[in-house]
């Protein structure tokens, strides 16, 4: 088991590298992300820096350096990794403070953001990616189908205290093929509020970033645009979208995605998909935050999830794509987060 974090033990690990940490005098623990991940602020003499721990997962921690340095090349903006200690696999980031898209989130603030995916959409990002033992992993079918399941298990079954039906498993693995039909391309795999943060030279940069991998285009805007950490009319969110694909360099992407593009009502059905896998995950990872760990803190974004939810399948009827059974449920969903208080209005 690796020590925790001292004075000592940090100044040692990162003093070769790094002389900033030389004045390091004071380490608060931070609070973290539910993973195997740690965070700290160390200050150092009138600077202060951020302490990524990994316990004992080297996986993830050659992960988050080799995504850092992919994203690093690319230009993409990310918050700069000062020194990295293998022994302990500790990491020692900028300290970009605790301001994040979600709590600043207004219009045009989000719009920024939806732009910066303009910088992983080329072909040029996707040929760099492709060199990288990152791109080993994919958003694809299989993996849409173990979402739907976890939904299945946390939400349907733990938390609704529901047995689930073979037509409801039928319209949600059936919906996990249509979401992978899509183009492949560069995802970074989780672009919601939470994963911006307001950057020292950049208005906003990416974080959370080392899951990147393969996925359906459109995957990552999907994912801005209806995020459910920040409440947007659908009016707004269909704007925003619209932007992002206006700010697509359409001869600097791959042939597939181009002609995804070209394509009206493909671009409109893919979008609605993914905007169905999306939430219906969500709603399942919410639910796990409760049955896992007996945490509510997620359990206010369930009824604005499932709204969304039953606005995409009403939007998809018109393009020739019913779930009937998963339509019929979301009702019964929505008057179940009511009664339980599963909304940010209680």
């Amino acid at each position: 088991m690796n020590p925790a974090p001292t004075l000592d033990n940090v100044r040692h690990n990162f003093l070769p590298t790094f002389p900033g940490i030389a004045d390091a005098h004071q380490i608060d623990k931070l609070a973290g992300d539910g993973s195997t991940r740690s965070y700290y602020r160390v200050l150092s003499g009138k600077k202060t820096y951020v302490l990524q721990t990994n316990g004992s997962d080297d996986l993830n921690y050659r992960r988050f350096l080799e995504a850092y340095g992919f994203y690093a090349n690319q230009g993409i903006p990310v918050p700069k990794v000062l020194a990295h200690h293998d022994l302990s696999r500790w990491i020692l980031l900028e300290d970009l403070g605790s301001d994040d898209l979600q709590s600043l989130a207004s219009y045009d603030h989000i719009l920024h953001s939806v732009k910066l995916l303009r910088h992983l959409a080329p072909v040029s990002v996707e040929n760099a990616f492709e060199k990288s033992w990152l791109a080993e992993r994919t958003l694809d079918e299989a993996r849409f189908v173990f979402e739907m399941n976890h939904f299945i298990e946390h939400f349907v079954e733990k938390l609704a205290g529901e047995k689930a039906s073979e037509p409801l498993k039928k319209d949600l693995f059936e919906l996990a093929a249509r979401a992978a039909r899509g183009p492949r391309v560069f995802c970074h795999r989780d672009y919601q509020s939470r994963n911006l943060m307001k950057g020292s030279q950049q208005p906003f940069v990416m974080i959370d970033f080392q899951d990147s991998q393969w996925g359906p285009a459109l995957y990552d805007a999907v994912s801005l645009c209806w995020d459910p950490y920040f409440v947007l009319g659908e009016d707004e969110r269909e704007e925003l979208f619209a932007e992002y694909l206006k700010s697509l360099d359409l001869k600097t992407l791959n042939a597939n995605f181009q002609k995804l593009l070209q394509d009206e009502i493909a671009t409109r059905e893919l979008k609605e998909m993914l905007i169905l896998e999306r939430f219906v995950k969500a709603v399942g990872s919410f639910a796990s935050f409760k049955t896992t760990r007996g945490k509510d803190t997620h359990l206010v974004y369930i009824e604005d999830s499932f709204r969304t939810v039953a606005a995409a399948l009403k939007r998809a009827e018109p393009l020739g794509i019913r779930f009937p059974t998963l339509h019929t449920k979301v009702g019964e969903w929505l008057k179940l987060a009511e009664r339980q208080g599963w909304s940010r209005l209680t």
